[in-house]
């Protein structure tokens, strides 16, 4: 069994109201509905309607679960009313650390690092056509309670700052996320699209490239180390970069 075949069991269809989830919308304050239990390909259908609608209508929606981690993590961005938009939005630089960090920055104290050893062959990458992080994993996939958010933007990018996780660990800060955000939004059309406090999915039109698949699995490991050193069989760049080829969904886990 493959690490995404949960996707294709059929879970069941109830309403989600949840005391968590609710407390965490209304410290966002922004539009929203809450989301009955559906199918990873209905949430994901929805959410492709939604993001049409958003573009005539000027906001970027967002999938975001119920998750005790963030709501106390609201509470310190948003208590007291000290949270600024604009300020937070003009942090986000190409300029940052993280932003321009390469791969062989990552291994300089490693003398015998092997860059086509680590890179390996581009096989073996499942394909990834839905959305999984809000689903449990097991015999079916039972859907988490969610929302669906209008964020206030026409800027896809730009929905991790307005709904804010990261700095921890080794997940980036919003405004270093925000900047890869934007760069694969402008090159690849990759929209940010479902958020919890240790994961983010991506959605696309349609896969990327061969020849662009080796160079931006680097750059999704330097993004998130966890996304090749967790969720790949093989610990290679090359399985990412295969999965890359034929998928529409991206995937990132910060353990």
């Amino acid at each position: 069994m493959g690490l995404f075949d949960f996707l294709k069991n059929e879970p069941k269809n109830e309403p989600a109201h949840d005391p968590l989830l609710e407390s965490m919308v209304k410290k966002l304050g922004y539009p929203y509905r809450l989301l009955p239990e559906m199918t990873p390909g209905a949430l994901t259908e929805l959410y492709i309607k939604e993001l049409e609608r958003g573009r005539k209508e000027g906001f970027s929606p967002v999938i975001l679960a119920a998750d005790k981690i963030l709501d106390e993590y609201f509470d310190t961005v948003f208590g007291d009313e000290k949270f600024d938009i604009n300020a937070e939005l003009a942090k986000i630089s190409d300029d940052s650390e993280l932003f321009n960090t390469t791969l062989q920055d990552m291994f300089e104290e490693e003398p015998d690092f092997d860059y086509e050893e680590f890179v390996g062959a581009a096989e073996g990458g499942e394909s990834i056509n839905y959305f999984m992080s809000v689903f449990e994993f097991g015999r079916q996939a039972k859907m988490r309670p969610c929302a669906l958010l209008e964020i206030p933007t026409p800027n896809p990018w730009e929905t991790v700052v307005y709904v804010p996780f990261g700095g921890w660990n080794d997940c980036p800060a919003p405004e270093d996320m925000a900047a890869f955000c934007r760069q694969w939004y402008k090159k690849y059309g990759a929209v940010p699209a479902v958020i919890t406090h240790d994961t983010l999915e991506f959605i696309l039109d349609k896969p990327v490239p061969l020849k662009d698949a080796e160079a931006l699995a680097v750059r999704q490991y330097i993004f998130c180390t966890d996304r090749i050193d967790q969720c790949t069989k093989n610990g290679s760049v090359g399985e990412l970069a295969d999965s890359l080829t034929k998928s529409k969904i991206w995937y990132f886990w910060w353990d």
